[in-house]
């Protein structure tokens, strides 16, 4: 299971990004070719300045002190590398790429200063004219990693936190003792506070709770429906895979 937590793409028309970003020393063609998703929409976009042209999104609503991540699929459209740079946050932070014959999806990430800001997709010194890219997909989120792809028209589009529940079960674990054991891909463990991870109920009310608790996993236990005690991981959690086990036994 892909389980994400919530996020709102902030970036407008971000298929018809030929309707929604600016060019600036180049230009955008809409509908030029086929994107990821098996439609013709994607646009090309052709550089007509090599030292000044690029393609952006300004004064996007921001919260200050706050992490956003643009991504962004590219591919190259002569089937030579291209190489470029998407920027965050009025291009102070920037991350350089390669766009090669096959979709990729490239990102960037930077920290918020002001309450409205831009983002970029440039950086083309190196090329020859003529050398120009596809661009779909662009998504702008506040969050420290990328999720999967929110698709936009003209307003920003929430996808709410995903939420999974399986009924008919009470077989599977012992009432008296047993073990929980989870195996899980964490993209981004740090920077998440507390949030609700997984859950476990019967007729009388919880049975565990489990949250990310900064960077640690934290097990709640609940005899008859109320809460007795917690264990947290004594260890912190990995970006990657992370495989923990919760092991009771009455008394």
């Amino acid at each position: 299971l892909l389980m994400e937590p919530q996020r709102t793409n902030i970036s407008i028309w971000s298929e018809n990004m030929a309707n929604g970003w600016t060019a600036n020393g180049s230009s955008l063609t809409a509908n030029f070719t086929t994107s990821p998703n098996g439609l013709l929409n994607a646009s090309k976009l052709t550089i007509g300045d090599i030292t000044n042209g690029y393609i952006y999104q300004q004064n996007i609503t921001t919260v200050v002190s706050t992490a956003y991540i643009l991504s962004v699929y590219i591919k190259s459209a002569t089937g030579s590398n291209v190489n470029g740079s998407i920027y965050a946050i009025n291009s102070a932070n920037s991350q350089s790429f390669t766009a090669t014959n096959t979709w990729q999806r490239v990102s960037v990430t930077g920290i918020a200063s002001a309450t409205l800001s831009s983002f970029y997709i440039g950086g083309f010194g190196s090329l020859s004219l003529g050398e120009d890219l596809y661009v779909w997909g662009a998504q702008i989120e506040a969050g420290a990693y990328p999720t999967s792809y929110i698709p936009t028209t003209t307003a920003s589009v929430t996808r709410n936190v995903d939420v999974a529940n399986k009924g008919g079960i009470s077989s599977l674990f012992g009432q008296t003792e047993g073990t929980i054991f989870y195996d899980m891909y964490i993209p981004q463990p740090s920077g998440l506070g507390t949030q609700p991870f997984a859950s476990m109920t019967n007729d009388a009310g919880t049975l565990f709770y489990t949250a990310y608790v900064n960077n640690t996993l934290s097990f709640d236990m609940y005899i008859g429906g109320t809460y007795t005690f917690a264990l947290t991981t004594a260890t912190g959690l990995t970006a990657g895979r992370n495989k923990v086990a919760l092991v009771y036994k009455a008394g």
